[in-house]
């Protein structure tokens, strides 16, 4: 509601509701504050993702406001780069994830075990789990590749890391040796990500195609 001020037009983005009561509790403000303000438009928008996918969308959002479109022509657009969005991880552990009960335990043993690099992405909001990775650089090359399995051809790229950038540096130049021209950000995980993805974990947001935002 803070957040909220006194705007006629608000645009919410939050983490997977999936993973978080964020959009829920977005959409309970949204309708306290319509009560006192009924003319006012807001539009909560479910990310279904999380992190370095976020930002790509935030940036997006700010981008299509400044345009000056109108508010449903920016819901509209938004909703339809958001369908281009992709999140894929390398997770530093599953410990956090084992004991929220997202995943099995016995995964999270043996892949500690193994010194295996779990990779996984958001499955319309959810984890979901795609491969296994050992060493930095098989970790990053198979991060590019179930990338490219999911359609990307060098769009935009968002690189979070937990407390590990020669980590997302090497994950950097890798993909930028296949894809010159795609604009690629390193950043920090925060929150959420940060305990989910753990100690030297590797989130990265793309956008399918080639789009450079």
């Amino acid at each position: 509601m803070a957040a909220y001020g006194d705007a006629d037009e608000i645009y919410v983005l939050t983490i997977t509701g999936k993973m978080s009561g964020s959009y829920s509790t977005a959409q309970q403000a949204a309708a306290i504050y319509l009560e006192s303000h009924p003319a006012a438009k807001i539009q909560v928008f479910d990310s279904l993702s999380a992190g370095p996918a976020m930002h790509l969308m935030a940036e997006k959002l700010a981008e299509l406001i400044n345009s000056g479109l109108s508010f449903d022509r920016v819901v509209m657009a938004l909703n339809e780069f958001m369908s281009q969005v992709e999140l894929i991880f390398a997770l530093g552990s599953l410990d956090n994830l084992a004991a929220n009960g997202r995943i099995s335990p016995v995964l999270a043993k043996v892949a500690h075990l193994m010194n295996l690099r779990v990779i996984g992405t958001a499955d319309q909001g959810s984890f979901k789990m795609l491969t296994k990775a050992r060493g930095p650089k098989k970790c990053c090359q198979t991060l590019i590749s179930q990338m490219e399995q999911k359609g990307y051809q060098g769009g935009a790229v968002r690189i979070d890391h937990v407390q590990n950038r020669a980590a997302a540096e090497q994950f950097q130049q890798l993909l930028l040796a296949e894809y010159p021209h795609a604009s690629v950000v390193i950043g920090e995980c925060r929150g959420l990500c940060s305990f989910y993805a753990e100690q030297g974990g590797l989130m990265i947001g793309f956008v399918k195609g080639n789009e450079q935002q």
